[in-house]
C-alpha cells in the first residue's frame, strides 16, 4: 500500500460524576498486526455536577502505511475506558481520461 495520510475528526465526550480535577486521557491506537503506534495524550479537567463534564475535539493527520483493522484505545488516567475500530482498506481507482 502506498502511504496516505487521512484526515478526521475525532470527539471524546464524558461525565464528571463523582471524578473532579485534572485527569490524563490517551488515545492509543494500535496496528491490525498488533503494533503499538504513537499515543496521543491531554489533561481534561473534571468539574461541576454530575451531568457535567469535559469533551475535547479534534483534528487528526493521520500517515497510514497498511490496510486493515486498526484499534484506538481511548485511556482515563491508564485504565482502558472503550476501545475505537477504524477500518482501512486500500482501492486503487482510474480515473476517465476526458476526450478518450
Amino acid at each position: 500500500m502506498q502511504p496516505i495520510v487521512l484526515q478526521f475528526m475525532v470527539y471524546i465526550g464524558f461525565k464528571s460524576g463523582f471524578l473532579r480535577g485534572k485527569q490524563k486521557i490517551s488515545l492509543r491506537p494500535k496496528s491490525p498486526k498488533g503494533m503499538d503506534m504513537p499515543a496521543m495524550d491531554t489533561p481534561v479537567l473534571f468539574e461541576g455536577d454530575d451531568d457535567r463534564g469535559p469533551a475535547i475535539a479534534f483534528q487528526v493527520n493521520w500517515p497510514v502505511e497498511e490496510e486493515g483493522l486498526f484499534w484506538w484505545d481511548l485511556y482515563l488516567n491508564d485504565e482502558l475506558i472503550t476501545r475505537m475500530p477504524l477500518r482501512v482498506d486500500y482501492q486503487q481507482v482510474r480515473m476517465p481520461i476526458p476526450g478518450v
